[in-house]
């Protein structure tokens, strides 16, 4: 297992090789993200601090042991469609390498928290800030889907913001659930993916979709992403879910809710 505050010498050297290490800013479910200074060579061999990307970056070091199979293809496809965004509203991706023990995924660090946390912090916004919210996010899914994929797991915790002084500053995250549609591809829509508070009507009816193509694939994971951004959306300027009561209901109640909004 992954020790929670390593100090640089517990790092493997492939890491210490390319970064100076500085602190641990996060935890995951396996491994932690650890904010980084990038190191390159200079003519004699010795390290110095890269002036790309302003030096710094995240990243995230995950031990292969407590991943699993399906795990570690999360990671994988999270990586690949990573590199295929370019857009100022979505984390950059810069690197992915493994060694025998663990996997290194080196992105752009964000200063702020998370967009759950900033609701946390001040419980609600007003329509301005909470319409500067919505219009960058927007602007980041219709690029996800303009490149041929569907997020399926929007929800606050993977929208980061740079600045909580700055409603424009908001990066979106965590590519692990995300879906690819090809033209003239089938599709198998049986499974449920996502966050239960976030999760579209049609995503908890057991639909049996079965194999569609790339029209219709489009059509409906989308409309699983507007969805949940409309969710955000309430939040944001009332402070709390549209459906769900913390009070009352639990996860049945809310699904039944939910196939019945």
């Amino acid at each position: 297992m992954l020790i929670q505050n390593p100090t640089p010498d517990q790092l493997p050297i492939r890491f210490r090789d390319q970064y100076k290490y500085q602190r641990v800013i996060g935890y995951g479910a396996f491994g932690i993200v650890v904010k980084v200074e990038k190191l390159f060579r200079l003519q004699d061999n010795s390290p110095a601090i890269s002036t790309e990307n302003n030096g710094f970056a995240a990243v995230k070091i995950i031990n292969k042991k407590d991943l699993g199979e399906s795990g570690y293809q999360i990671l994988k496809n999270e990586a690949i469609i990573l590199k295929e965004m370019n857009h100022p509203n979505i984390v950059k991706f810069y690197d992915i390498f493994e060694t025998h023990d663990f996997i290194f995924i080196e992105m752009e660090i964000i200063k702020g928290g998370s967009l759950k946390q900033l609701i946390e912090k001040r419980g609600y916004f007003n329509e301005e800030q909470a319409s500067k919210i919505i219009k960058n996010l927007l602007s980041a899914v219709e690029h996800v889907h303009s490149k041929n994929y569907v997020h399926r797991d929007l929800k606050p915790e993977n929208i980061l913001i740079n600045d909580e002084n700055d409603f424009t500053s908001i990066k979106l995250a965590d590519f692990g659930l995300s879906a690819s549609f090809r033209i003239n591809t089938a599709y198998s829509l049986d499974e449920r993916m996502g966050t239960l508070l976030f999760m579209a009507p049609e995503q908890t009816k057991n639909y049996s979709y079965g194999k569609v193509y790339h029209s219709i694939f489009n059509n409906i994971l989308q409309r699983i992403d507007m969805w949940a951004t409309g969710i955000i959306m309430y939040i944001l300027i009332s402070g709390h879910h549209p459906l769900y009561d913390h009070e009352t209901d639990d996860e049945r109640s809310f699904l039944e809710k939910l196939k019945n909004p």
